[in-house]
């Protein structure tokens, strides 16, 4: 690049004539210390060098040229037998990936277009494109075994850059490691680059080392995660990065994580950077008497190699998730992952965290968490379509192909609270807490479904447009009816489904339910397995006239519970001349977050409530509750009127009204039943006209939940017979008895 041509502070490739040499070198260079970042290349050749890591000579003189003087120059050894041999190994070819390729299509560019442009897909740019080459070729051409050692060294490289051999038939693992690791904890990435890495053949043990050199370009920028981030997992091998083969083999990143854990340490450092004060001093003061401004900042240094430590390690709790997805009396089984970036071995299991009574033989080994970076998709995936297509079209699809994390199995003893986990390499241990819920998915109950939605005409039931139309006569439902939002659903006198093998009925669409007094509409479950009749976020108000619910049980499909046999959410629904009868669930009939009117209709013989209202409005007229196992009527946060309404034998109360609900009764009947009626936290009844028989209590007023407060009865007009206490008013709460004020104790 043109920072080593700026001025006249050119850089220099030294060869020396015939057999002479110079400081022990016969090949070096020569080049502004500016271009590699000052001290700081100079301290990662030492580092290299303590480690025994090859590493060519780096140090700085003052050049002349020619009689005149060109000040400071860092001088760099070149690639040859002599930095081999100085460092203790055998001569053996030093190889590389040719720059040729990219350096052509660069000058292409520019001459085309005037731009370096390196967003073209040009094939020379790329490293598998790129020629194998020695140094000192024309010398390793003369030697049969050198010769025989480069198209070794050749093949080993090939190997790499193709993934077709694991990582330790090829590599010294060692060196690599401690190679990644001083880049990582030095901030020093500019080496890795794939046309600047170098390597060593060791022709003893027939494999390639690293040659550490040329880790800075004159500006300096700063790294905020780890090269082995997502180590492990294939997920990374996305990235187009030369060393995805690297960080795919546990012996090398279990080796990486050590001496990074060791290099990235304050006392190493500190006692590295101690072993050289002097120097650097002396360095410091001599590169300053050219570049007046410059400034060794050795804290800068250990800022940053603490940077990598704090990624180097995980955190109790939350970088490692364990869910329970059953259990037994002895056995949890789990499904666990890993969020740290480095992978992790789970160890053992215990009773809490600072008990392992556990340790596995097996360790399960979970790859580093590779994030799915949703922003870059979006960019991908855009494409010149518009961002309604992309999230319709190209963002679902991105997402499967990259889900974030993956799960995997593991048996623990009943007993065990906590799991015990090291990052790869490293010795200190960490705990993370068994949750007692299942592990997410790419699910819900909803959405099953919905895959399964298929309207299209049939023996039950006509399609036309948006129209669906229920025919007349009896109908065996087999397979669950799901119509989506944007339809009219139209029932016809004497239609009857028999819903059967937990098949359901749910409609985003109002329903539109036209029976007659002779010829009612029969929604019912033969097996009683019907998954009920349910309304959700329907717009527009339904219509029931003469509709029959019989024998229904209520949604149950894959954690998606409700409690209605009949169920309308945030649909409202006028309801006449129908009846709900002998539900298997909780309620016969559950409205929520709706409006709604019912006349002239019938709820018996339930499993537990009658009708269910939360959070609603709503007008009850001449309605009959029978023999409801719990409560007749059950409100909750609404406004309700009722009249004219008959309840007999319900197994609790025949009119319950809590969570700050305003209701209002004109005239009722209730005999046979536990309670009359109830009412609790915040609420208010006020009762116009009512008949009381055989009850065990008339009125009760009490507070349930703390974080509401009593309630008020307000009673005009009774009648009571049978009653074996009229009224019982807890704290808080008051009772209006006609003129009696009765106040809880």
């Amino acid at each position: 690049w043109l920072d080593h041509l700026e001025g006249d502070k050119w850089s220099f490739r030294v060869k020396t004539k015939g057999e002479q040499v110079w400081n022990r070198m016969r090949y070096f260079s020569f080049h502004t210390p500016k271009a590699r970042a000052f001290l700081l290349e100079w301290l990662l050749h030492k580092f290299f060098e303590k480690e025994d890591v090859l590493t060519p000579k780096y140090e700085f003189v003052i050049l002349k040229l020619n009689g005149k003087n060109l000040g400071i120059y860092a001088c760099e050894e070149h690639f040859d037998k002599v930095l081999v041999e100085r460092q203790k190994r055998r001569e053996g070819p030093i190889i590389r990936y040719s720059e040729d390729g990219f350096w052509a299509a660069i000058k292409r560019n520019t001459q085309q277009y005037g731009s370096m442009d390196f967003n073209l897909e040009q094939a020379t740019r790329k490293p598998e494109a790129s020629e194998i080459r020695p140094f000192q070729d024309a010398k390793i051409v003369k030697s049969p075994n050198l010769k025989d050692q480069f198209e070794n060294a050749q093949n080993l490289l090939y190997q790499y850059k193709y993934g077709i051999r694991n990582a330790e038939e090829i590599f010294n693992i060692e060196q690599m490691a401690k190679f990644y690791a001083i880049c990582d904890a030095m901030n020093a990435y500019h080496g890795l680059a794939w046309h600047n890495q170098r390597f060593y053949y060791n022709p003893v043990t027939v494999k390639l080392e690293p040659v550490g050199f040329d880790g800075f370009g004159t500006v300096v920028s700063r790294h905020d995660k780890l090269l082995g981030a997502g180590a492990l997992n294939l997920k990374r091998l996305d990235d187009e990065k030369i060393d995805n083969l690297l960080f795919i083999n546990k012996k090398f990143v279990e080796r990486y994580a050590y001496y990074l854990s060791k290099y990235s340490s304050r006392s190493y450092l500190q006692g590295f950077l101690a072993g050289h004060v002097e120097e650097l001093k002396r360095l410091e003061e001599l590169i300053k008497s050219e570049f007046k401004d410059y400034q060794f900042k050795g804290d800068d240094l250990m800022v940053y190699a603490q940077r990598m430590y704090a990624l180097l390690l995980p955190f109790n709790n939350l970088s490692l998730r364990a869910h329970t997805q059953s259990s037994t009396e002895n056995t949890r089984k789990l499904k666990i992952a890993s969020f740290h970036s480095l992978p992790v071995e789970v160890i053992g299991a215990g009773p809490t965290e600072q008990l392992m009574t556990d340790t596995f033989v097996n360790r399960p080994l979970l790859e580093g968490f590779v994030p799915r970076k949703v922003q870059a998709l979006i960019e991908k995936s855009l494409q010149g379509d518009t961002v309604t297509d992309v999230r319709s079209k190209h963002i679902w699809e991105a997402h499967n192909d990259q889900l974030p994390v993956s799960f995997y199995d593991l048996d623990v003893r009943s007993s065990d609270k906590y799991l015990f986990f090291q990052v790869l390499g490293i010795d200190s241990v960490y705990h993370s807490q068994i949750l007692d819920w299942q592990m997410p998915e790419d699910f819900s109950a909803a959405q099953d479904l919905a895959k399964d939605i298929k309207l299209a005409s049939n023996e039950v039931y006509n399609l036309s447009e948006k129209l669906v139309y229920f025919k007349k006569g009896k109908h065996n439902i087999s397979e669950s009816i799901i119509i989506p939002e944007g339809y009219h659903v139209i029932f016809s006198e004497g239609v009857e489904l028999d819903f059967v093998n937990q098949t359901k009925f749910i409609s985003y669409s109002p329903v539109f339910m036209n029976g007659s007094e002779n010829e009612p509409i029969k929604i019912h479950s033969s097996d009683q397995t019907g998954n009920g009749f349910t309304l959700i976020e329907a717009e527009g108000e339904s219509d029931l006239r003469y509709v029959i619910f019989e024998n229904l049980n209520t949604l149950n499909h894959k954690g998606w519970n409700l409690t209605g046999a009949v169920t309308f959410y945030e649909s409202d629904v006028a309801i006449n001349h129908c009846v709900f009868r002998d539900n298997h669930c909780e309620d016969a009939l559950n409205i929520i977050r709706s409006e709604f009117s019912m006349n002239n209709s019938t709820v018996s013989n339930t499993f537990s409530d009658g009708f269910d209202a939360d959070f609603c409005k709503g007008y009850i007229n001449n309605t009959r509750f029978q023999n409801t196992a719990n409560d007749a009527m059950d409100f909750s946060g609404s406004n309700i009127l009722i009249q004219k309404c008959f309840v007999d034998a319900a197994g609790d109360k025949g009119v319950s009204v809590g969570e700050d609900t305003d209701a209002s009764i004109f005239s009722i009947d209730i005999k046979n039943s536990n309670i009359g009626v109830a009412a609790k936290d915040l609420s208010v009844l006020i009762i116009e006209n009512i008949t009381l028989k055989n009850c065990q209590q008339g009125f009760v007023a009490y507070q349930k939940k703390p974080e509401y407060g009593g309630s008020n009865i307000v009673v005009q007009n009774y009648w009571a017979s049978d009653i074996r206490r009229l009224h019982n008013i807890r704290e808080k709460c008051v009772l209006q008895l006609k003129d009696q004020i009765i106040k809880g104790q």
